[in-house]
């Protein structure tokens, strides 16, 4: 028996408790919800559905005597997001927390490499910008103030002799960057539209394989040279 497709209720305050903020933030970030605003005490979660909106509330410290029950109810309302059972969710909690021992940045299938490098990457919305100093050079960058400067560089761009602008490769970095956890959060959900109607009649089918060759590359492990 897979224990992950058991539809129990976590209750276990010790495995709740374990849980990081930083890990569970980083779990609603890349399965596509929305940090709607912060509080003193944490950060409040969104996620639009068909039928209304799902909020959660994520402690900013797992010593809270309520974080156990805050955990209990982040986990109800993605068992139902999701329609995954609890242990399921929980066990990508753990190993997604730091120390877990699991690397997806290295290695692994593309969605989770993906996932973990914008986790740990400058923090979004990325820019472009001229560098006065440098005609030929277009930079990268992010508004986040850092010692004492306007913003802080990620990359620079040449232009190339007889090669592609470098300002059209930095517009191509920053819009990608940007729209990534989008772009993630339509995969997830698409592979989970592809797996539960995996054994879907003739009629879909067809839709379904399409779906299903187009995404499913996506969750392989990578072969590296």
């Amino acid at each position: 028996m897979d224990l992950r497709q058991v539809r129990a209720i976590v209750t276990d305050s010790q495995a709740l408790s374990s849980l990081e903020p930083a890990s569970v933030c980083g779990y609603l970030r890349r399965a596509g919800w929305t940090e709607a605003g912060e509080r003193r005490t944490g950060s409040v979660w969104t996620l639009r559905l068909s039928d209304g909106v799902a909020t959660v509330f994520v402690p900013n410290d797992s010593g809270f005597a309520d974080y156990p029950i805050r955990m209990t109810e982040v986990l109800a309302a993605l068992a139902v997001v999701e329609d995954r059972s609890q242990l399921a969710i929980l066990a990508d909690l753990v190993e997604a927390a730091p120390g877990s021992g699991a690397s997806p940045a290295v290695g692994g299938a593309v969605v989770e490499r993906l996932e973990a490098l914008a986790e740990k990457a400058t923090a979004r919305p990325w820019q472009i910008r001229t560098d006065p100093h440098a005609k030929d050079e277009t930079l990268v960058v992010t508004d986040v103030k850092w010692g004492g400067a306007n913003y802080v560089k990620i990359a620079a761009c040449d232009q190339p002799h007889g090669g592609a602008d470098g300002q059209d490769d930095a517009e191509l970095i920053a819009a990608a960057v940007n729209a990534l956890p989008d772009l993630l959060a339509v995969a997830r959900a698409a592979k989970r539209v592809a797996d539960e109607h995996a054994d879907a009649p003739e009629s879909l089918a067809r839709r379904i394989d399409a779906l299903q060759d187009v995404v499913f590359p996506l969750f392989r492990e990578e072969r590296r040279s």
